[in-house]
């Protein structure tokens, strides 16, 4: 996403490696993200869409806090980033369409007139919002899911591992899933495994009140993202090889670790096992 390389260090556990002899070290990969230039103004390009449960347990003090807080991502967009809107019960319906952000208060008015109703069709309307990502999945965005529920996946799809699978293939794919469930009955086993299977947050909001306050820091961090779909490719030099990467990452189709988002100014450490 920017024109600055982030900086690699190699750091070993031992001052000191002996020569002529079989031996296996641990080695530290530190990665720096470069500060975001705040006076470029640039930030990256957010291909957005929300999925929003309107079951009947979302009525009240919860649907309209999600209301507002789905209306706060709106005027943090730019007119250059995409928004897309699907809403579900035992139903799917998509609100908006996949487009341009040039007419907020349209999209706002839209996002107001949501009420509460029937069951829990969270499967496919996760699916449904993936689908309007997917098809304007742009490489050089950020593409991100942001599933908003209270309860269960009790209609359609509700297999825990499936729809977690479901989230890795499409996280694989560059669509990647935030999960925010509300108050003290959502489904915990599901969401939290299927925002670390789709590379993205998992969150809980205890007080509907504290709704904004969680989408917030959700843009805040996609704003401040310095790469996303970040993987690491190791290549050593003749008589050294790669034994095991203890961070225990997933593998790409081409065997490449698949490492967590970066933000700016941030690091991340993977630690490496090599045989010399």
């Amino acid at each position: 996403m920017s024109n600055m390389a982030p900086k690699i260090e190699l750091l070993t556990e031992k001052a000191k490696i002996a020569v002529n002899t079989d031996q296996t070290i641990d080695v530290l990969v530190r990665v720096t993200a470069p500060e975001r230039d705040g006076a470029s103004g640039e930030r990256p390009v957010l291909n957005f869409g929300i999925a929003l449960d309107r079951s009947g347990s979302m009525g009240g003090r919860k649907m309209h806090e999600a209301r507002e807080a789905a209306k706060y991502c709106v005027d943090q967009l730019l007119p250059t980033d995409r928004f897309s809107a699907v809403i579900f019960d035992d139903h799917v319906d998509v609100l908006f369409t996949n487009q341009h952000v040039r007419d907020r208060e349209m999209l706002k008015r839209g996002l107001s007139r949501i009420d509460a109703r029937g069951s829990t069709a969270l499967h496919d309307g996760w699916l449904n919002a993936g689908y309007q990502v997917s098809e304007r999945l742009d490489e050089k965005a950020i593409n991100r899911i942001l599933l908003i529920t209270d309860g269960q996946a009790n209609v359609g799809e509700t297999r825990v591992d499936r729809i977690v699978e479901q989230a890795r293939q499409l996280a694989a794919r560059g669509v990647s899933t935030s999960t925010i469930g509300i108050g003290q009955d959502f489904y915990e086993d599901l969401l939290m495994p299927m925002a670390e299977a789709g590379q993205g947050n998992a969150w809980h909001v205890r007080e509907p009140e504290d709704m904004v306050k969680i989408f917030e820091t959700e843009m805040h961090g996609l704003i401040n993202q310095f790469a996303n779909s970040v993987t690491l490719k190791v290549t050593t030099a003749a008589g050294v090889k790669v034994e095991d990467a203890l961070n225990d990452l997933p593998l790409d189709s081409q065997g490449r670790q698949i490492v967590p988002n970066l933000m700016a100014a941030s690091t991340m450490d993977v630690v490496l096992r090599l045989r010399i």
